[in-house]
This record gives structure tokens, C-alpha cells and sequence, in this order.
């Protein structure tokens, strides 16, 4: 979950390019990548504290029924409404890709059909959750701590100081040993549900 939190860096080009003001988008995202830090921090200290060792993998799974269902609705609500900014952006790769823009109809039917499409498909599929889990363990390692930074030191080259390669490596082991131990986690967890 943490991973997925910051892994909307292969949306950056596109929301960039849209903005009013695209000067300001470093700013942007180093205070929005602060922000989430502190607040995913402090949610999960706060967890731990309340329930130590008995926290549950899903915090939510540890709340009182009630509190646990207002949790669990808004978390889809949040992620209902955050899906259509990915889904937007392929619609509008997809309109470069083919070379013309998309009438404001058939923009709005595409994305709509995408939207349905994706929930017909998580509400089909069996442990959907866990399948997307492993999914994202997968892509989130590679698209968030790997591929970046084995590009980063590429172009680089030796144009980089030997603290940026340390670094970056430092990034790199990180991913790996969190997108491992995230792989085998969510392997087992699907092995135990079949």
C-alpha cells in the first residue's frame, strides 16, 4: 500500500503539461510527497501503538465494525475517484497514439466503459484483492525503485557524484528487498485462499 502511495510518478508528464502553471510542479509534488510521508507515518505509528503485535496486515481489520465500515467507504471512495486521473491519461495517449482527439462524447463514453470495465473485472475476478496485491508488488518495485533509478544512473552516467550512485543504490536494495518480501507475501496470502 505504502508503494502504491507514491508510484503516480509515471502520471507526472501528463498532469504536468496541463497545468496553468507548470513551473510549480516540483514544488507541488516534493510538499505532496511530504505530506503523505508524515501521514502514512503517523498512521501507521499510531496503529502499532494501539494495537502492537496484534496489528492486522488491513488496519481496518482491527477497528470495531462500525468504524471499520465508514474506513472501508472511504477508502473507495478515494480510490473510485483517484482511478479516473490514470484512466483519463491512457484515454489521452491512446488519442495521441492514434493521431486525433476524441470528441467530448466519445472521451466521456470511453472512460465511463473503461470505469465499468474495471469494476466488472474486480467483481469477477476471485480474490481480486490479493491478485492486485501481487500485481502491485510486482510493478510497484519495478516502476517505482527500479527501472527509475537504473534510468537515473544510465543517463546520468558520470556526470553523477559517487554520493548520487550510493544513494541510488540505497534506493534500489530497498526496492528489492520490499518488493520481494511484498511478492512472497502476497503469494502466500493467494495460496492460502485457494
Amino acid at each position: 500500500m505504502l508503494v502504491f502511495a507514491f508510484s503516480a510518478h509515471s502520471t507526472f508528464p501528463e498532469h504536468r503539461s496541463s497545468l496553468a502553471n507548470p513551473q510549480h510542479f516540483p514544488r507541488v509534488i516534493g510538499l505532496t510527497y511530504l505530506v503523505l510521508s508524515v501521514w502514512k507515518s503517523a498512521f501507521g505509528i499510531v496503529a502499532w501503538i494501539a494495537y502492537g503485535d496484534l496489528t492486522k496486515e488491513v488496519i481496518t481489520a482491527n477497528l470495531p465494525t462500525v468504524p471499520s465500515k465508514i474506513t472501508n467507504a472511504a477508502i473507495a471512495l478515494n480510490t473510485w475517484l483517484s482511478l479516473p486521473l490514470v484512466v483519463v491519461i491512457f484515454f489521452r495517449i491512446l488519442d495521441a497514439l492514434r493521431g486525433a482527439k476524441s470528441t467530448k462524447m466519445v472521451a466521456w463514453t470511453q472512460r465511463t466503459l473503461g470505469l465499468v470495465f474495471c469494476a466488472a473485472v474486480a467483481g469477477v475476478v476471485p480474490h481480486f484483492a490479493l491478485l492486485l496485491g501481487l500485481f502491485g508488488a510486482l510493478t510497484g518495485t519495478l516502476l517505482t525503485f527500479l527501472f527509475p533509478v537504473i534510468f537515473y544512473l544510465k543517463l546520468g552516467g558520470e556526470r553523477l557524484g559517487m554520493g548520487r550512485k550510493i544513494g541510488a543504490w540505497v534506493v534500489m536494495v530497498f526496492g528489492v528487498v520490499g518488493g520481494g518480501w511484498s511478492t512472497y507475501s502476497a503469494v502466500k496470502a493467494l495460496i492460502q485462499k485457494m
